[in-house]
């Protein structure tokens, strides 16, 4: 009888390799199958996270959109509106101290209510939102108190009244809805 011994110093024949391959191959299958499952059950979770807050903040927007926007749009312009109509009062040359308190008072007055009927219901809904409106509206008030209080000013020339005036309103209003228009509605 012939005894077969196997010797570990010898090389593994060509079957061995073969065989050592095929369970190498299988072992890497089952490890890239596991990692592809587990990755896009992870993903699917994550997918599904980002569509729930995306359908809250829908949501939100929408209830912002019905509730604070649309009930105060005509707020919003009925107040640029009201500022834009100082032109006839700013038209009296030279305009007086008393007239130009009364006009700057008459700013202040519309801002305050601006503030009552449309910010307050910002504040309790976004606080980066109302400061930023309310660094305009107050930005808009400093600069038309500090050009209408400035004596070198004609303002009946109608030029220095859309240089010094008007332009800052319309800036102020377009920013004022561009800050709205791009509310995302995320805290």
């Amino acid at each position: 009888m012939y005894c077969q011994c196997i010797n570990p110093f010898m090389p593994l024949d060509l079957s061995d390799l073969s065989d050592l391959a095929q369970v190498f191959i299988a072992l890497v299958n089952l490890f890239l199958v596991s990692y592809v499952f587990v990755y896009q059950r992870a993903k699917d979770k994550e997918d599904k996270l980002n569509q729930i807050k995306l359908q809250d903040q829908n949501i939100h927007l929408q209830w912002f959109k019905e509730l604070i926007i649309q009930p105060h749009l005509n707020d919003i312009y009925q107040f640029y509106k009201d500022i834009h109509d100082i032109e006839h009062k700013l038209k009296i040359n030279p305009l007086g101290e008393d007239e130009k308190i009364e006009i700057v008072n008459y700013i202040k007055k519309e801002q305050v209510e601006l503030r009552k009927s449309f910010m307050d219901a910002i504040r309790n809904i976004d606080q980066k939102l109302y400061d930023d409106i309310k660094e305009n509206l107050d930005l808009l008030t400093d600069k038309l108190t500090e050009t209408i209080i400035n004596k070198d000013l004609d303002f009946s020339d109608k030029s220095i009244y859309d240089s010094e005036i008007k332009s800052i309103i319309t800036y102020s209003r377009n920013d004022l809805i561009s800050k709205i228009f791009n509310y995302k509605g995320i805290h």
